[in-house]
């Protein structure tokens, strides 16, 4: 006998709840109980009516119910073990069916993906640059024009107005071309472009970046495809057919 059939005499089995045929049997057990209870309880009071007979097919029927109630939660235990042995195989075939071979396409992907945003980061590190080296020589231009009262000059020249950078904000320049509105000339530096561009991606993938440090995520994901951790960018002639 098993530590699970003999559990009906015992209590009901926590598992129990969610097996529908073990339940019905537990319910033919407690009306049975309940028959034998009320006879007992007849023959407790006196009544001549009940013969012993009957007190004992009673029981027997208590005895059968507990019998069935062991052979339903055994049922039970063989059909939910087929339903286990049944996943089982079902994930060892998922996992098999997992082409290893085609991680190389991540990798090559992951490839082209830095060569573009080592691209985007060396675009945007150029303009930077450039912006902030205007942006700190026409600021000392509008101070030394604001000193000897000649700001139309410089407008006329083209600058309105300018900021180097710093705490109050990013370099800027205002431009004034001859014929056309004023604009503005703003620093963006590289490393917001760069992380723009996978902000972007996260929008339109729905990938959750929220808890990853680029450092983290380049050491994890190196642990399952090594050769991530030695990408370089594809330099221009790289990129050229041969």
């Amino acid at each position: 006998m098993t530590a699970t059939a003999t559990t009906a005499s015992a209590g009901t089995d926590p598992r129990d709840f969610g097996r529908p045929e073990v339940q019905a049997a537990l319910d033919e057990l407690g009306q049975a109980q309940q028959l034998l209870a009320a006879l007992e309880e007849r023959v407790r009071d006196g009544d001549p009516g009940v013969q012993p007979a009957e007190l004992a097919d009673a029981r027997q029927v208590v005895e059968f119910a507990r019998l069935r109630v062991d052979a339903a939660r055994r049922a039970a235990e063989r059909r939910e073990h087929d339903e286990r042995a049944a996943e089982y195989e079902k994930v060892g075939e998922l996992a098999r069916a997992v082409d290893t071979a085609a991680d190389q396409t991540v990798v090559d992907a992951f490839a082209e993906a830095v060569t573009a945003l080592a691209r985007l980061w060396e675009l945007a590190d150029q303009r930077s640059r450039q912006v902030r080296a205007v942006a700190s020589r026409a600021a000392a231009a509008v101070a030394a024009a604001e000193q000897h009262g000649e700001r139309e000059e410089l407008r006329a020249a083209g600058v309105h107005n300018a900021a180097a950078g710093g705490l109050a904000g990013p370099a800027s320049v205002t431009v004034t071309p001859e014929d056309a509105s004023p604009y503005y000339l703003t620093d963006v530096r590289s490393g917001a472009v760069l992380a723009a561009a996978l902000g972007r991606v996260v929008e339109v993938t729905g990938a959750d970046l929220t808890e990853l440090s680029p450092s983290t995520a380049l050491s994890s994901t190196a642990r399952v495809f090594p050769t991530v951790a030695e990408v370089q960018p594809a330099t221009d002639s790289e990129e050229q057919p041969a």
